[in-house]
């Protein structure tokens, strides 16, 4: 489950959060720590089973990861044990409890991650039975599923960059809406601030009139006007 953690932490890195997150990022942050959490849980959950100490005479045959299956586990040709298939068919439904609670926690956010971990398991259910049916041996059973197990990894990948392309148009998508909002609000205070300085410049002008005496009968009359 590591490929979708892995391709959000690089999205975050290139968005950088900083300063107000966009709704993009809060949930790319909230996706990557519940299906790092989900992984985990479910790691320790089936860790847990198959270290049961009645359940030797599976490690023998069966790795906890099969993908680190040994070239001796990977050519076994032989069938599984009747001792085998009784530890298989009593651990199951622990195991079924494991992959529900994954289920469950990622179903709400990632459904397409939960459809694709589901199709997973269904396959190896599918395996195990022809396991117990005695249709495949240990060695062909290990190389299936590790086939099947990386297939389902590109699936993982696939889809982490298909939500990850869509988180980044949304994030984009926010910002732009942000700036436009951020010009739209420095256009309104350039035009306020040009309407207050067109208004101060249009204070009320006051004139005065103030008429000099003659200075004898026959001079003219001289009328001198302030206005402020």
């Amino acid at each position: 489950m590591k490929p979708i953690i892995r391709n959000a932490l690089m999205l975050l890195l290139a968005l950088g959060l900083l300063g107000c997150a966009t709704a993009a990022q809060r949930e790319l942050v909230g996706m990557a720590a519940g299906y790092r959490d989900a992984s985990q849980k479910f790691q320790a959950c089936v860790a847990a089973i198959y270290n049961q100490p009645d359940l030797e005479p599976l490690r023998r045959d069966l790795p906890l990861n099969v993908q680190n299956a040994s070239l001796a586990q990977l050519a076994n040709t032989n069938f599984v044990s009747a001792e085998q298939e009784r530890l298989i068919l009593a651990n199951h439904p622990k195991y079924q409890a494991c992959r529900q609670q994954v289920i469950d926690e990622l179903s709400p956010t990632m459904p397409s991650v939960a459809a694709i971990f589901l199709k997973g398991q269904v396959d190896t259910d599918n395996r195990i039975v022809a396991l117990l049916q005695k249709k495949l041996r240990w060695g062909e059973f290990l190389q299936q599923w590790r086939q099947a197990g990386l297939e389902r990894l590109a699936e993982m990948e696939a889809e982490g960059r298909r939500m990850m392309a869509s988180l980044q148009q949304a994030h984009e998508a926010e910002l732009a809406r942000r700036q436009a909002a951020i010009q739209a609000l420095g256009q309104a205070m350039a035009e306020y601030g040009r309407t207050q300085a067109a208004i101060a410049n249009m204070r009320p002008v006051n004139c005065t009139a103030f008429t000099s005496p003659r200075p004898v009968s026959t001079a003219p009359e001289i009328t001198n006007i302030n206005c402020y």
